[in-house]
């Protein structure tokens, strides 16, 4: 729905930045003004030009909003958080098919990052990137805990603290331990009670799960590692599916049972780690 909307938006610009220029040429070939004062385009077209051509601008090159729609990235972002995406952080890109057209650098491991789910790409996802291009991500699945080695099989420093407490999950069976990958911190959510059981831990095939990412690709996981369709299900996320960094939260919005809103909620606005 995404790309449909910008060609949409796209197509508005055009026709309104059409009518502009018509008016423009027969504002100065016409005394009269007839044509102009009867032509309903070319008359009230033009002064949606400037609107248009701002939010066209600023949503496919600039940033866009997003909704956070489930509870993957818990604790990092909740289900109803209104987020910030910026698109040219990495370089400038066409908005209707993704190609970049001028590269500036790179996503890094531990960035959050919205893109085009690989199997459908009418659906966006926003998960956290683990691994980059030529890494080997090993992930315990005992323990929970990550493995990286890039492709000079140099391992990557990350550190977990203990858990840390969080009353928005107060459930038995939820941990939240401090993941630092590089120089990126930011907490994970675990579900105790989901556990490899003692079959596969005498097999270390179901207890290491390896991935080695491919040129071009990104290996991303969601911060709720218990709760998120990633890419240790599905694979791994091309450069051109990613749409852009998360940078910031800028509302939330608290829903009823009946999915309806009832109020917004601005303490949650502030930085994305």
């Amino acid at each position: 729905m995404e790309y449909i909307f910008t060609i949409v938006l796209m197509i508005l610009t055009i026709l309104s930045g059409l009518s502009y220029f018509l008016k423009k040429i027969f504002f100065y070939t016409n005394k009269n003004n007839d044509f102009l004062n009867k032509n309903f385009f070319i008359k009230y077209m033009p002064s949606f030009f400037p609107i248009f051509f701002v939010i066209f601008f600023i949503r496919s090159f600039l940033y866009e909003p997003f909704r956070i729609p489930s509870g993957s990235m818990n604790p990092t972002l909740y289900d109803g958080d209104y987020i910030m995406v910026n698109k040219f952080i990495w370089g400038i890109k066409n908005p209707i098919n993704n190609n970049i057209i001028f590269k500036v650098s790179n996503p890094n491991r531990g960035d959050v990052v919205v893109f085009r789910y690989p199997h459908n790409h009418n659906i966006n996802y926003i998960k956290r990137i683990i691994g980059i291009p030529g890494d080997k991500v090993i992930y315990n699945e005992l323990n929970k805990e990550l493995i990286i080695l890039s492709k000079n099989n140099e391992m990557i420093n990350i550190v977990y603290s203990k858990n840390i407490k969080n009353k928005n999950f107060l459930d038995k069976n939820s941990e939240i331990k401090h993941e630092k990958i590089e120089n990126n911190e930011h907490n994970i959510l675990l579900n105790s009670s989901i556990k490899i059981n003692n079959h596969d831990i005498k097999n270390k095939n179901k207890i290491f799960k390896v991935w080695n990412i491919p040129s071009e690709c990104y290996f991303v996981m969601g911060d709720s590692r218990d709760n998120s369709y990633d890419s240790r299900y599905w694979g791994f996320v091309s450069k051109k599916e990613i749409i852009g960094k998360a940078v910031c939260i800028w509302m939330h919005i608290k829903k009823n049972s009946y999915n309806f809103p009832i109020r917004i909620i601005f303490n949650r606005v502030g930085k994305i780690n």
